[in-house]
């Protein structure tokens, strides 16, 4: 049997894209105001719009309703719920809050967890969390009674850089005190229901925040051992299920606090610092021995007595200084310097069958990041005003290896992983960054609002002369990139519950370029003549959003492109770097029938396709996930009890029928079977505090994820099932 083939540009969802478009969900966008011709008392100021949900993502106080744009806002309440009902993963609340967003993976890797089928910038306060050499850890590093909200804006962006081809995720942080200090601690325990002791965990978190004349402070603490992971049939779960890490017996904690001076009534100054560290601490192993089996789809298994020096750990620590003044010749001025430090040390992996490995070895990747970003934001009329700006950053990246002695590890059945030597896999690489970038907002009437931008990048690259590991040597080199991207939209409201949007925009950023010096094992390779070029991405969207007080929701539709996309090929294989087109539908839909009750739903479609070899075929499962639906239902039962129900179900996709059937499916191209599991949470109030049973996978589904169903047919030993059902109990004392 054929497969299919994709058509380049469908054109049905091109004439949609111009209508439709996708918006919040959960918090839904101001109310938007009305057109002349509806009655005085019936309009909306523009202050009480200003109100409403604000987002900083887009580099300034914004009222959704004047975006245009899709974005979504997930507040504190509803995170940290979400949060427990997940299993405790950030990511994993996230997937199932936000459309376009696919569902997690249940560990601390976000690999294949693309926003609109492609990588997200992640901000935390503005700081960008990323490195060239992207390892998928950017959402693994705050606990969430650290977090005040997060913003998300799906889509490629013209005002940032940094790789956010797919759209931006910002995590905004706790503010600080204005009053006297208050604190909470919150105590947290959580278990197995298959294997009630063998999967208990434990957690303990305190904040603090308050003033003291001039000086706000903030501060966030958490210290967590987290439980051995156990499926619903009962087996222990490896603790590194599928190769990008796990959250199983892991001793984490985190430290975040910020500090505010206000110097005039028109300045102050933050100052903001955060601490994570995690690291694995398990008798467990995979056992190897399941890939000997000879039907693909073995289920993985452990192994007991692991012998490892370096276990799986992550450390990132983060400063940033930020000044404010309202007031400069009329100008708002926003500057702000930031450093980040990063290390992660992944779990070994036997390489020996790779030709481009042929050894066992354990990887860490090392990253440091400094940057400043300067923002003004000056009125030119009463309703035309100018966003401009500097962006500037450097870093330096490597990711080495220890190689790990084959004969050990063979004597002792996997158990034994010990240092031979190390090596640079990913060279050391130094990256440099300066943009400047424009915007222009004209509120043209009341009912109409347009948005034009610009952004100028330069990037550099330099790389010195390295050795891969099979020994091939490659030449350094040091390059230059520019580009200059543009942006403009528009936002009508022609009735007060109704807005439309439309928009354009283009990303420019640099491609993993890790990945493609780590595979650079042609005879005289060079990096000069490696495709090392920045990917542009070129995006339509447009939607419509709705509030109806008891109804509300949004529709809408994208298509991004890139003529130089960047897919992973699979271990060992040189990223695929061809012409992409993603397209999809993204809508929400939520209702108030009661005071008490409210229901939301949100729905993703997408579906992408590269050229290769002059023909259009589909990308990979990594990129692109499964039809997605989220449906909530949450009820205030009594004044001080609070349950939410929460449905994800996660749809099939196979688009690669001929190659599975051959046996020969490539990276990514296995069909992906569909799966639904629900989540509940049940809060109330008991005395000054707050007590909290959550349930994960509420009915003890056996199921197997996205990440997990791809890549069995490369390693059994990768083929792990998701967690059966997880209960969590906690109370947080406010005082």
């Amino acid at each position: 049997m054929k497969p299919r083939r994709p058509h380049p540009t469908p054109a049905w969802l091109l004439t949609l894209g111009l209508a439709l478009a996708p918006a919040a969900f959960a918090q839904q966008e101001a109310p938007a105001p009305t057109l002349a011709e509806v009655p005085e008392e019936e309009r909306l100021s523009e202050e009480e719009l200003t109100e409403e949900v604000v987002v900083t993502a887009t580099r300034r106080p914004e009222a959704i309703a004047n975006v245009p744009g899709a974005v979504t806002v997930v507040g504190r309440e509803q995170l940290q719920a979400q949060y427990k009902a997940s299993g405790q993963n950030i990511a994993d609340a996230l997937g199932k809050l936000v459309p376009g967003l696919a569902l997690g993976n249940q560990s601390p890797s976000t690999y294949g967890q693309t926003l609109r089928g492609r990588n997200v910038l992640v901000l935390i306060d503005g700081v960008p969390q990323s490195a060239v050499r992207n390892v998928s850890r950017d959402l693994n590093t705050l606990s969430p009674e650290a977090i005040e909200r997060v913003e998300v804006v799906r889509g490629t962006t013209a005002i940032y850089g940094e790789g956010a081809s797919g759209g931006i995720i910002n995590i905004i942080t706790r503010p600080t005190g204005t009053g006297q200090p208050r604190f909470s601690t919150t105590l947290e325990t959580t278990t197995a229901a298959v294997q009630p002791l063998g999967g208990l965990g434990g957690r303990l978190a305190q904040t603090a925040d308050g003033a003291v004349g001039p000086l706000g402070f903030s501060l966030t603490g958490a210290l967590e051992r987290t439980s051995a992971q156990y499926d619903a049939e009962g087996d222990r779960i490896p603790p590194n299920p599928y190769g990008q890490g796990g959250l199983a017996e892991s001793l984490r904690y985190d430290l975040s606090g910020a500090l505010t001076w206000k110097l005039t009534k028109e300045q102050r100054m933050k100052l903001t610092a955060a601490h994570f560290q995690g690291r694995q601490d398990t008798r467990f192993t995979t056992d190897p021995g399941v890939n000997q089996l000879p039907i693909f789809g073995s289920k993985s298994r452990v192994l007991e007595g692991l012998e490892i020096s370096q276990p799986e750990a992550t450390r990132n620590t983060t400063l940033s200084l930020t000044y404010d003044h309202d007031a400069v010749l009329g100008s708002t001025v926003r500057a702000q310097l930031y450093y980040r430090n990063f290390l992660t040390n992944f779990f070994p992996s036997d390489g020996r069958t790779v030709a481009t490995y042929r050894a066992i070895t354990q990887s860490r990747l090392e990253t440091q990041k400094g940057g400043a970003r300067l923002e003004i934001g000056t009125p030119i009329l009463e309703d035309l005003n100018v966003l401009w700006g500097l962006d500037a950053a450097q870093e330096r990246t490597a990711q080495p290896v220890t190689v790990m002695d084959p004969q050990r590890y063979d004597a002792s059945g996997g158990l034994a992983f010990v240092p031979m030597g190390e090596r640079d896999w990913v060279p050391p690489m130094d990256i440099g960054t300066v943009a400047a970038f424009g915007q222009v907002e004209w509120a043209a009437r009341k009912w109409l609002t347009l948005r034009a931008g610009v952004r100028h990048e330069r990037i550099w690259l330099s790389v010195d002369d390295y050795v891969t590991l099979i020994d091939n040597p490659v030449e350094g080199a040091r390059l230059r990139f520019r580009s200059t991207v543009f942006n403009a939209g528009l936002v009508v409201k022609p009735l007060r519950a109704l807005s439309i949007y439309s928009n354009f925009s283009q990303g420019y950023s640099l491609p993993d370029v890790g990945l493609i010096l780590r595979n650079a094992n042609r005879p005289g390779a060079s990096v000069a003549t490696l495709n090392t070029a920045p990917q542009q991405v070129n995006m339509v969207e447009a939607g419509l959003r709705t509030d109806f007080e008891v109804v509300y929701g949004s529709l809408g539709a994208f298509i991004n492109s890139s003529e130089l996309g960047t897919s992973s090929g699979g271990l060992g294989v040189e990223p695929v770097r061809a012409p992409e087109r993603v397209y999809g539908l993204e809508a929400t839909l939520g209702a108030r029938p009661l005071a008490s009750l409210t229901l939301d739903a949100n729905f993703t479609w997408l579906e992408g396709i590269l050229k290769r070899d002059g023909a259009w075929g589909f990308l990979n499962g990594y990129r692109i996930p499964p039809p997605q639906l989220t449906l909530v239902a949450a009820h205030q039962t009594l004044p001080t009890w609070r349950n939410s129900v929460v449905l994800a179900v996660s749809g099939s996709r196979n688009r690669f029928k001929a190659k599975t059937a051959a046996g020969t499916a490539g990276f990514g191209e296995l069909p992906v079977a569909p799966y639904a599991t629900v989540d509940f949470a049940s809060s109330l109030e008991v005395g000054k505090g707050t007590a909290t049973l959550a349930v994960s996978n509420l009915l003890n589904q056996q199921y197997y994820p996205r990440v997990s169903q791809m890549l069995y047919s490369l390693r059994n030993d990768s083929y792990a099932a998701a967690r059966g059902a997880v209960v969590s109990l906690s109370y947080t004392l406010r005082y």
